[in-house]
């Protein structure tokens, strides 16, 4: 058998594999035999242990030489001694002697018993064996762990059954008495004491032990080993031989007996495994301390040039992190907007490896490299070519021992963006909207990018209602009144709408909500009369207004009073009318201040000498605060006394709107 396992090893145990899944190892167990037996006191081992001693439990150990395979299957050669004891009680079996085939248990024929029979001295109710012996295994391993989960270098804990074909060189011996004990010269000396003395009855090996025989065993059992280092297991192993006799004990069943049990016996061991491995990388350190490789991107920022952005990346490694057996990948890639753009990949490799491309990398030193990349400028989306990144993941691996490898964090090496310098024109111009007009910075051939500022006006009484711009059939809202020209033809466009016109307006004195009965507001009540006549289904809103010189809060409430005094004058017209105002929708709303173009409008309609000032004045406040903008008009008024006598009276009114 071993020369058979020596005929598959190399010659020498330290011309290791490649691969950490494949080597030679050695060890050495020791732990209990358990004798399942004739002899065997007890069925169970669990009761030998449990009554432990000396009769019950013997010691064993073994030397391991093995191989193995792969992450699944090995196999070892185990050498060494292990002891086998047992006794028991009323023995109904018989002993096998060499000399004379089959004979009752007992003393032998010529003992003398003295006055005590043989029952009384209990030669036929008890008997003890021991003997040491030699065992040699060759068994076939299977690591559970590695087949179900996959193999794993650095798994801790591994569960691996193994069967074989080996054999046991024993000298079988067997006493029975009522006592014995073991004195040198005499392993097995037996006696007999009758009251009066002690007689030996039988040693030296008289009658009592068999020559030294061999058979053949059936290990099979499983062991749970731990990973205490990359070179050094932990193993307890539990192994039950099964023989290819009945002798070891010297005891067998009788012929009329119709089954044959040949002996068996147990071991529990613990033992320390050696294996010849090459040594690993420390790749899991690296991963974790991959921030101290630093990366340096220039120039910074990026440029595009004709459609190309051209980049170096100095990478630095510091002394005493690169592992001699390992070996770094490190793929940069540009991270724009959701999109990437791969960079030529990166790989550093140990002072140890070979047969793998890359750049060297001293552990002592460390060192300083330079890479060069070029890549292609993604016109359609400069917004995020502008915010773009340059990120990176480094992945470690160990040249030597296959499936051990790491992954370092995510790393942004760069964050400058890059800046486009090759100008893209395009045409911009604007539509014709009706009741308004649109004016743009700039208009004809335009650099993509370009900021354009887009002025849109309505007619008189009429508001800006949407601002857009459409390129390549898409249409994009433009807020602010600036957009950046995209790629593309470009046309700005607005809808505006008209502002309802009042039917009627009635007019209030200066900080008054009280409607006068003059004749203005009596022909505004006589068009609310005439409105009625047509007998449409009509919903009033009442716009209450207030001049901008008085204080906001004021102004607020003034507007809504004026409002509701218009309400009741249109209630009034509906009692004339003989009309239920149930049946007919009134709302007020109060304003505040006047600091719409109606202003503006009415300035530059009248006679005041001084108007193009005040307009420009009263552009000037825009982004001022109301009660900025109050003051001023307050101090406009003590300048030209004509606003307050033409211009402000025209502001201080109800509008009355009709459906």
């Amino acid at each position: 058998m071993m020369i058979a396992l020596l005929a598959i090893f190399p010659l020498s145990i330290f011309a290791q594999s490649a691969y950490q899944k494949k080597y030679f190892y050695m060890g050495v167990e020791g732990g209990l035999s358990v004798y399942h037996g004739d002899l065997s006191n007890y069925k169970v081992w669990w009761k030998n242990i449990k009554d432990f001693n000396t009769r019950h439990l013997a010691f064993d150990g073994k030397l391991t030489l093995g191989y193995q395979f792969g992450g699944v299957v090995g196999m070892n050669l185990k050498l060494g001694y292990v002891g086998l004891t047992g006794e028991k009680a009323d023995v109904a079996s018989y002993l096998a002697d060499p000399r004379t085939k089959w004979i009752t248990v007992g003393a032998p024929k010529d003992a003398d018993y003295g006055e005590a029979g043989p029952e009384e001295l209990g030669y036929n109710t008890y008997e003890f064996m021991k003997t040491h012996s030699l065992d040699a295994s060759l068994n076939a391993t299977f690591d559970l762990c590695n087949l179900i989960g996959g193999y794993k270098y650095d798994r801790v804990f591994h569960f691996v059954p193994h069967v074989g074909i080996g054999a046991l060189m024993f000298t079988p011996q067997a006493v029975n008495g009522y006592n014995f004990d073991f004195e040198e010269g005499h392993p097995y000396k037996i006696t007999a004491d009758d009251g009066e003395g002690t007689e030996v009855i039988a040693a030296d090996g008289e009658g009592m032990f068999g020559k030294p025989q061999v058979t053949l065993t059936l290990p099979v059992g499983a062991e749970m080993y731990f990973r205490l280092h990359r070179v050094v297991d932990l193993f307890v192993d539990y192994t039950y031989n099964f023989t290819f006799t009945d002798k070891i004990d010297r005891m067998t069943k009788g012929a009329d007996e119709k089954f044959l049990y040949n002996d068996k016996w147990g071991t529990v061991n613990l033992g320390l495994r050696f294996k010849f491995v090459k040594r690993v990388a420390d790749i899991e350190r690296m991963a974790k301390e991959a921030g101290q490789i630093t990366y340096t991107v220039t120039p910074d920022p990026l440029e595009e040039h004709d459609g190309k952005i051209e980049c170096d990346v100095e990478v630095k490694v510091p002394a005493k992190y690169f592992e001699k057996e390992a070996t770094m990948t490190f793929t940069p890639y540009v991270n724009y907007n959701g999109k990437q753009i791969e960079l030529s990949p990166i790989t550093f490799i140990g002072e140890k490896v070979k047969d793998i491309p890359g750049t060297q990398v001293s552990y002592k030193n460390g060192g300083t490299f330079t890479f060069h990349n070029t890549f292609d400028y993604d016109f359609s989306d400069d917004e995020g070519m502008k915010n773009s990144t340059i990120n990176g993941t480094p992945m470690f691996a160990d040249a030597v021992n296959e499936g051990h490898t790491a992954q370092g964090a995510e790393q942004v090496i760069y964050k400058g963006g890059i800046v486009r310098t090759t100008p893209y024109e395009y045409n911009l111009s604007a539509c014709t909207p009706e009741n308004g007009t649109i004016s743009l910075s700039q208009q004809g051939e335009v650099a993509a990018g370009t900021t354009i500022t887009v002025t849109a006006t309505p007619v008189k009484d009429g508001s800006l209602e949407s601002l857009y711009y459409t390129v390549n059939g898409n249409t994009t809202n433009i807020t602010n009144n600036t957009f950046d020209m995209p790629n593309g033809n470009t046309v700005v466009c607005a809808t505006f709408k008209l502002a309802p016109k009042p039917i009627c307006t009635f007019h209030f004195k200066k900080n008054s909500a009280k409607l006068e009965n003059t004749k203005a507001n009596k022909e505004a009540a006589k068009v609310i009369a005439d409105k009625l006549a047509e007998g449409a289904n009509i919903t009033f809103n009442l716009e209450g207004w207030a001049s901008p010189e008085g204080e906001g809060d004021h102004n607020q409430e003034l507007s809504e009073n004026r409002a509701k005094a218009v309400e009741k004058a249109v209630k009034d017209q509906l009692k004339k009318a003989k009309l239920n105002a149930d049946n007919f929708n009134i709302n007020t709303n109060g304003n505040g201040a006047d600091w719409s173009d109606n202003f503006l409008n009415a300035v530059q309609d009248s006679s005041i000498k001084d108007k193009d000032a005040i307009v420009n004045v009263v552009k000037g406040l825009s982004g001022k605060s109301v009660a900025q903008k109050e003051q001023e008009i307050r101090n406009m008024i003590n300048i030209y006394p004509e606003l307050e006598k033409e211009i402000l009276p025209q502001l201080r009114r109800a509008e009355v709107f009709v459906k």
